[in-house]
């Protein structure tokens, strides 16, 4: 395996394979059925023709493509805005994701650091259909409309430097802790 900085992982793939498995595997129980439904019943989820145009407008030209090879440019130039918003009307009204849209490219990028035969010192990133990704980002900002964060959510929040608040209060806290000479819980 060799990154974008030429750097290379002389591994083979069954050993990638089974580091990254017992690192990621693991039983989800919040499948959508065990959700139980809360308050009144939601209005269906509305996606409008301009949101996707808005959302291929958004995403960068030259993003990588998917196992399937579409190409970003070539879905501006086509003007394809249509179609996927159809894709995308069907998929919520019968809750169904194409099987196309399921698969990714997964690949290992080194993190820049440490040992570069060490797996641990490599990220996996998995790269989907250029069509799914623009689905996404259009269901994204609808449901941003729809929900609500709590005050302390700061995680990927657009607008709020999360990952900066959150390090500067542990920050904080471990200082009053060492100070006090207490525990920082």
């Amino acid at each position: 395996l060799t990154d974008a900085n030429h750097v290379s992982l002389k591994v083979g793939m069954p050993v990638i394979e089974a580091y990254f498995a017992n690192l990621f595997e693991g039983s989800n129980d919040a499948v959508r059925e065990n959700y139980e439904q809360r308050g009144s019943p939601v209005e269906p989820l509305v996606i409008t023709q301009d949101a996707i145009e808005d959302a291929i407008r958004r995403i960068s030209i030259d993003t990588s493509p998917g196992p399937d090879g579409i190409l970003m440019r070539t879905v501006r130039k086509t003007q394809a805005a249509r179609a996927i918003h159809q894709i995308a009307v069907l998929m919520l009204r019968w809750g169904y994701v194409p099987k196309k849209f399921t698969l990714g490219r997964t690949i290992l990028i080194y993190k820049g650091k440490g040992n570069e035969k060490d797996l641990k010192n490599w990220r996996p990133i998995t790269i989907f259909s250029v069509l799914r990704r623009i689905i996404e980002r259009t269901l994204d900002q609808e449901l941003r409309h729809l929900v609500q964060f709590h005050c302390l959510q700061r995680g990927f929040v657009s607008g709020i430097p999360g990952t900066h608040v959150n390090a500067s209060l542990v920050e904080g806290r471990l200082k009053l802790a060492k100070v006090g000479q207490k525990d920082c819980c």
